[in-house]
């Protein structure tokens, strides 16, 4: 079993004597939606099966480094952005899509986007709307209570709009650093690449020729991004021209627009 398999589950036997059952259930609906493994067609699905070709709905399978490699079944283009996050941030474990249903007080049920396990094992639930869509006051509330309803269960929720998911050159970036989750990178290869590096700016293209000159995927410099060993600007996209620059402290930061991974993600 992975380390973090029984997080949810622990969650809510924590909180035995302080949860109603309401609360408990959402806990064993998380804990469920982490031990639910992929079906034949190596797609997780949530507790709302998705399948394309549902009329007006776009469903994008989202290939997902977190989840093993397998298809988090994501509802339009905004859910893949905000995967696409969930992939590439250091501090999250994995994640999956639609993973529990509850009945809110006003007796309409509730199924979230998302949930997130942190490296801390902590969840944070994640909803994605359009910024149109909380214009309408049904929905504002609608988020509000649901939103009491589970800081009462002892769990983080967050809503992303296309606000942040669309913001570039933020939204690029991720995408091609996203191109790193595929590699494996052991410690040894880490250490042997950012000392190659060395302690110079240089260009994208120049890394990815010192990672061949070793023997490594070309994409290892993407790589080394998502593990944040890299700083690089946050304000431009990134491109065999853009610049890198080897970290040597946590949380490093070389210049006023640079930064790291954890710049161009979406805040959880």
């Amino acid at each position: 079993m992975p380390p973090s398999a029984a997080q949810p589950h622990q969650n809510a036997i924590d909180f035995e004597q302080v949860l109603d059952e309401r609360h408990r259930a959402i806990h064993r609906g998380i804990y469920a939606a982490f031990r639910r493994s992929a079906d034949a067609a190596n797609i997780i699905q949530g507790v709302r099966t998705f399948r394309s070709g549902r009329p007006h709905v776009r469903i994008v399978m989202h290939s997902s480094a977190k989840n093993g490699g397998a298809f988090i079944p994501c509802e339009g283009r905004l859910e893949a952005m905000a995967a696409t996050s969930f992939d590439i941030d250091p501090d999250v474990r994995r994640y999956r899509g639609q993973p529990f249903e509850i009945d809110t007080r006003s007796g309409s049920s509730y199924v979230p986007d998302f949930v997130v396990e942190h490296l801390d094992g902590t969840m944070t639930v994640v909803d994605i709307k359009p910024i149109g869509r909380l214009l309408n006051p049904a929905v504002t509330e609608r988020m509000r209570s649901v939103r009491r309803d589970l800081r009462r269960a002892r769990l983080r929720h967050t809503l992303i709009t296309e606000v942040a998911l669309e913001k570039q050159p933020a939204r690029q970036i991720r995408e091609c650093l996203r191109r790193g989750c595929r590699v494996e990178l052991d410690p040894l290869d880490r250490n042997r690449l950012r000392s190659h590096l060395g302690n110079e700016r240089l260009t994208v293209r120049d890394a990815r020729m010192r990672a061949l000159a070793l023997g490594l995927d070309a994409y290892a410099i993407e790589k080394l991004a998502l593990l944040g060993d890299l700083t690089f600007p946050i304000t431009t996209t990134w491109s065999e021209f853009a610049q890198l620059e080897v970290t040597h402290e946590p949380d490093q930061t070389a210049a006023a627009g640079w930064g790291s991974v954890r710049d161009v993600r979406i805040t959880l």
